[in-house]
């Protein structure tokens, strides 16, 4: 096919077939633009007509990708927010690392009582576990971190006791993690850093599949450098979440071009097995639900979207629909705004 380019526009390629069942794919949404960051162009979202995987057509070329993040979120620091706030949210941390996951010594007599009775409500609990990527003490070992970012993650599983590494394509980034973080990450892709089979306990990405051209091909080479036993997790956009029901286009999931492909938990499971491993966890979960609501309500109505826009009463309208959101996982599992999926490396033989 002819690569596509108007004048000041990314270099793209036509995608009209899903690459998990090479089935024709139709049209969901035409001619979206990039109303976050300003990239250029216009986007289809396509679904295949088999599997129900979706993708952006066309898709920009790999070498013309990087157009979409000029204006992409900074490398720094977030925000601590106010500092009692934060004492909170850390003494929560605390709590569910200890008692749910099995890592000591966390609790200190001064934290709060209240974080101890709040770690035990479902919502809360999944937010704190998901933080560390769900991962428990038990699992400890050589860690990878695929597009680690700023390297916070990396830092606070350095904290727990692991051997952590991490890949990040951004050379801001990179810099960031060794000035703040004191953490030495390979800067580029996972497949050009080229690291020797069976070098890691655990694998993670946090919203990096739905970036890359190839996911199947990437979730085999994070099989191939995990140990036997090793576990690849992945956090990722749900496209059957409530959210996407709710407000279509709006949705921030879809963010063209820099979302290539979007999982349900059925095409998650695909893309795993087509890559050999052993599906063991797949639910979708909803700690991202209060956010993206409020983003979504934003970009619907007024076409933009940042932090100084949330009000107070927009905050509780989106507490209220992530409360709703987890209460309806109970009878729809495809409920949650992202999809965590641990998938293990057995024998090529199993």
């Amino acid at each position: 096919m002819i690569d596509q380019k108007d004048s000041n526009e990314i270099v793209t390629s036509p995608c009209p077939d899903c690459i998990l069942c090479g089935r024709r794919g139709v049209i969901v949404y035409r001619d979206l633009k990039d109303i976050l960051f300003g990239a250029p162009g216009v986007w289809n979202t396509m679904r295949c007509s088999h599997c129900g995987f979706v993708w952006l057509d066309p898709c920009p070329n790999p070498e013309a990708v990087g157009s979409a993040y000029n204006n992409y979120y900074t490398h720094s620091a977030k925000d601590g927010g106010k500092p009692r706030l934060s004492s909170l949210k850390k003494s929560l941390s605390n709590q569910v690392w200890e008692r749910h996951y099995g890592y000591r010594g966390l609790i200190k007599p001064s934290d709060n009582l209240w974080g101890g009775l709040l770690s035990y409500i479902p919502p809360l609990k999944e937010s704190m576990g998901l933080s560390i990527m769900g991962l428990n003490a038990s699992l400890r070992g050589n860690l990878l971190d695929v597009g680690g970012g700023n390297g916070e993650f990396l830092s606070n599983m350095r904290d727990l006791g692991w051997q952590v590494h991490g890949v990040e394509p951004d050379d801001r980034a990179v810099r960031f993690a060794k000035e703040v973080f004191n953490l030495e990450l390979h800067q580029g892709t996972l497949e050009s850093v080229g690291f020797p089979e069976s070098s890691f306990d655990v694998v993670t990405m946090n919203h990096v599949i739905e970036h890359v051209h190839d996911p199947i091909a990437l979730v085999r080479e994070c099989r191939r450098i995990l140990k036997r036993g090793g576990r690849l997790v992945v956090v990722t956009p749900n496209v059957e979440s409530v959210g996407h029901r709710l407000f279509k286009q709006f949705w921030r999931g879809l963010e063209p071009p820099r979302h290539l492909h979007l999982f349900s938990l059925k095409t998650m499971q695909l893309c795993a097995e087509q890559a050999g491993l052993k599906v063991e966890i797949l639910r979708t979960t909803t700690r991202s639900a209060r956010s993206i609501f409020v983003g979504n309500w934003f970009l619907r109505r007024y076409k933009r979207y940042t932090n100084e826009d949330i009000t107070w009463p927009l905050w509780i309208m989106g507490v209220i629909f992530q409360l709703a959101e987890d209460a309806s996982r109970y009878f729809w599992r495809n409920a949650g705004e992202e999809i965590w999926f641990v998938g293990v490396k057995q024998d090529d033989s199993e």
